[in-house]
């Protein structure tokens, strides 16, 4: 039975073509200050949640290329003395990266190479 274990939990170790992956985090900003004649004001995005997704395919023996995308939840705000302002706003992100592998999937140890380019908005 215990050998049954193993061989279950063995077979993900094998060397696989596609790579899928998600990640969630919690964004923290540190607030500025405006300052001008009529006083001073505090800037700044609240701290909010954050989450994406990879994705990954090995298309030749070494190279690959991941994707990932990013979703930042943010809440920019403006307040002074009597006065406060907020909106609702968001970032995304997306990167593309070309990993050139060193070594093949079957060695342990498998040092890369990336380069890569994204954008934001």
């Amino acid at each position: 039975m215990k050998y049954a274990i193993v061989i279950l939990f063995a077979a993900p170790v094998f060397g696989q073509t596609y790579e899928i992956g998600a990640n969630i985090g919690y964004g923290f900003y540190r607030d500025g200050s405006i300052y001008s004649a009529a006083g001073t004001a505090q800037a700044g995005i609240r701290n909010r949640f954050a989450a994406g997704i990879t994705l990954g395919d090995e298309f030749a023996k070494y190279v690959s290329f991941e994707f990932r995308y990013l979703y930042h939840d943010g809440h920019p705000f403006l307040q002074a003395p009597g006065v406060k302002s907020d909106i609702q706003g968001q970032s995304d992100a997306l990167t593309g990266e070309l990993l050139f592998h060193f070594k093949t999937r079957e060695h342990r140890w498998r040092p890369f190479l990336a380069g890569g380019s994204g954008a934001k908005e």
